[in-house]
């Protein structure tokens, strides 16, 4: 899928009715306070919707509004600056909306400047170096990655940092430092669902099978869960066993179902040449689109 799925495991993900309402401008309010907790929980608000509409096979609509959430956000991190100026949170969240926007020069920029200004914040220094070095995997410094997620010390090493260090391990090709780190992640992932989600997400990036067993072993599986079942399956030539899967996704919540695929629309009209999650959707609407659709252990 591409790197939303990684980013919504550290910033989490809302309701998809919420995202409807504010969308329609019923619960968003249009003047705040200067308060820099209000301020702050409304940008991150407003990225976390933005970072929800993915941009790839969106439409033009869905991309302006995209884009408008974006700046709403920094209108409000700038009224930050005003009113409480150097705040590692604030460059924390810049960072996030360049992740977001996909300008990943800029995030790395953010991210640098929180660590500076984060010393004495342990937990959100952790985070910033997690954030840096999934940063740096993306735009292709994966020894740089490295040396960055060492400075985390050990026993602050949870499954996101034993995560990131697979994606470096994998883009350096190192295979069996890759693989062990990976197993390390899922063994601290315990029973969590959402952890055991992203280890799937990142695994699905070399191994598809191990992707698919990753899934396939929460025993509780929600919509998502059934979603990258049925993604990994058309993906591998497996159409009659997608739509089974599809099918209990849509079980679940055809209106999450339907905003996954919107979302990952140019991913279905590459391999589902059949259509069946058309004759899915269209099958009649169940679910009431409050069930949480991708994986969010909150941010």
């Amino acid at each position: 899928m591409n790197e939303a799925l990684k980013r919504t495991f550290l910033y989490g993900s809302g309701a998809v009715l919420t995202l409807g309402l504010i969308y329609a401008g019923f619960i968003y309010p249009k003047t705040v306070s200067a308060d820099p907790g209000t301020l702050l929980s409304i940008a991150e608000l407003n990225i976390g919707f933005a970072e929800r509409l993915n941009s790839t096979g969106a439409g033009d609509k869905i991309i302006k509004f995209r884009e408008e959430r974006l700046r709403e956000a920094e209108k409000r991190l700038d009224q930050v600056e005003k009113v409480a100026p150097g705040l590692a949170i604030t460059r924390e969240l810049r960072g996030f909306a360049d992740w977001v926007r996909e300008d990943f020069e800029g995030a790395e920029h953010w991210y640098r400047e929180t660590l500076e200004a984060c010393k004495d914040d342990l937990p959100l220094a952790v985070k910033t170096l997690e954030n840096l070095s999934e940063i740096l995997v993306i735009r292709k410094k994966g020894l740089e990655a490295l040396e960055v997620l060492k400075k985390v010390r050990p026993e602050n090493r949870r499954t996101r940092w034993f995560l990131v260090n697979a994606r470096a391990q994998n883009l350096l090709g190192n295979a069996e430092a890759r693989d062990a780190s990976w197993k390390a992640a899922l063994k601290e992932a315990g029973t969590d669902r959402e952890k055991k989600k992203y280890c799937g997400d990142v695994v699905a990036e070399w191994d598809r099978n191990k992707a698919l067993s990753t899934y396939q072993s929460i025993p509780e599986k929600d919509v998502y869960t059934f979603y990258r079942i049925s993604s990994l399956k058309i993906s591998g030539g497996e159409p009659d066993s997608a739509g089974d899967a599809l099918r209990r996704a849509a079980s679940l919540n055809k209106k999450v179902l339907s905003f996954l695929i919107r979302r990952d629309r140019a991913f279905w009209d590459k391999w589902d040449k059949e259509g069946i999650w058309k004759g899915i959707l269209q099958g009649g609407a169940k679910g009431d689109a409050k069930a949480d659709p991708r994986a969010n252990p909150g941010r």
